[in-house]
């Protein structure tokens, strides 16, 4: 009976740990990192793995899942230590763990360390399903362990460029909201008509499948233009800047200020003319 209770208050701290996420954050368990060459103290791995936890879960649409905690409740649940570190775990025992975690992925950073100085690679993997154990993104990044503040702003450099990975040619994946964005605008200001045109015989990339974004993948462009960078927030003459989205509704057509953010339907947009930045669904 006390068993019983246990597991049933352990459960409950591990439904604790996630209300208030929203579904549709990604959920990440970040793994003690492996050092594979040099040394580190256990202090040392706890800390880096504290500061790629709090980086990522300043990105927007990701959230970590305590791992530490959930392997001593997995652990203590199964009766065994399936998942007690010993060396380097294979990648498929660190999805399952990731799966029994509830998280989407799992983070595993490897280590080369010399004097003071690290070389940290984090790769994501999936947790589930028939991608488990694959890859999802790689990156790395050179930094410092002392002082705290260059540890962790190398861990955020590394966290943003993983999650918000950008690729050649002048494009930027929009990893977990599924889309590829070019990097800069269609050139002059168009029309509607001829923005979605020109966005469909785009082919950039050797791809021949952009479009105009949305009305709310627009609005996703302006929260993080930013890290995507290129757009436009006034004009030279301080005026208003506006982008076309493919979203149509009551006669109108969809746009998005990127002066500050706001949405609007223009019934004008076959005379009006505006900013165009194309977007791609993400399938590789």
């Amino acid at each position: 009976m006390m068993r019983k209770i246990n597991i049933l208050l352990l459960a409950l701290l591990c439904a604790g740990a996630v209300w208030g996420q929203k579904s549709s954050d990604k959920k990440i368990v970040v793994r003690p990192p492996d050092v594979v060459e040099g040394t580190l103290t256990g202090m040392q791995k706890r800390t880096i793995q504290t500061e790629l936890r709090a980086a990522i879960d300043n990105i927007t649409g990701y959230v970590t899942v305590e791992g530490a905690g959930n392997e001593k409740t997995i652990d203590y649940l199964t009766g065994q230590q399936v998942f007690e570190n010993k060396g380097l775990v294979k990648d498929s025992e660190k999805a399952e763990l990731g799966e029994l975690s509830g998280a989407d992925m799992v983070a595993i950073t490897e280590i080369v360390s010399e004097d003071g100085e690290i070389l940290a690679e984090v790769r994501l993997i999936y947790s589930s399903g028939s991608m488990a154990g694959k890859t999802f993104a790689s990156e790395r990044e050179y930094m410092h362990l002392l002082p705290s503040s260059e540890l962790r702003a190398g861990c955020q450099k590394l966290v943003t460029k993983l999650l918000m990975k950008k690729v050649q040619d002048g494009f930027m994946r929009l990893n977990n909201e599924g889309l590829m964005v070019r990097k800069e605008d269609s050139g002059e200001l168009i029309t509607w008509e001829v923005a979605k045109d020109r966005c469909e015989k785009n082919t950039a990339g050797g791809y021949n499948d952009w479009r105009l974004p949305t009305q709310d993948e627009l609005a996703i462009l302006y929260r993080k233009r930013n890290d995507i960078g290129g757009f436009a927030s006034t004009d030279s003459n301080n005026n208003e800047v506006w982008y076309w989205s493919s979203t149509a509704k009551d006669g109108g057509r969809g746009e998005v200020r990127f002066t500050d953010g706001r949405s609007n339907n223009n019934y004008l947009y076959d005379t009006v003319v505006r900013h165009c930045r194309c977007v791609r669904d993400l399938k590789d």
